[in-house]
């Protein structure tokens, strides 16, 4: 099923990719990628709170930076500076030696501060 949903992906029938996700997600509870592209799929129709819910879950069920990246990424597209910055500082706690994370999270205070 999941070779289905990133194929749908691919196809960009995102509707199919949403339900196949969805369908992952009941069959494999604590399957964190498809927590994270389900949250991909409804973040894209400005379901921001559902999508939210789905990146929070997949850091109860496995923190990792690479989540906590595609969730201060998606925070900044959606103008969310301050839960950004939050995300960069628990990536930052994960792992203090991530060098991209540290200066981007610099940067994005500094940039916050001159608002």
């Amino acid at each position: 099923m999941i070779k289905q949903a990133k194929y749908a992906e691919n196809i960009r029938n995102y509707q199919e990719a949403e339900v196949l996700w969805l369908s992952v997600i009941k069959q494999k509870p604590d399957d964190v990628v498809a927590y994270v592209k389900l949250a991909k799929r409804l973040s894209d129709q400005n379901k921001t709170e559902a999508a939210l819910a789905l990146y929070q879950q997949a850091l109860k069920i496995k923190p990792s930076v690479q989540i906590y990246t595609d969730l201060r990424m998606w925070l900044l597209d959606i103008q969310k500076l301050e839960e950004a910055i939050a995300a960069f500082q628990e990536a930052l706690r994960l792992n203090p030696g991530h060098q991209n994370a540290a200066q981007a999270l610099n940067k994005l205070q500094h940039n916050s501060h001159d608002r």
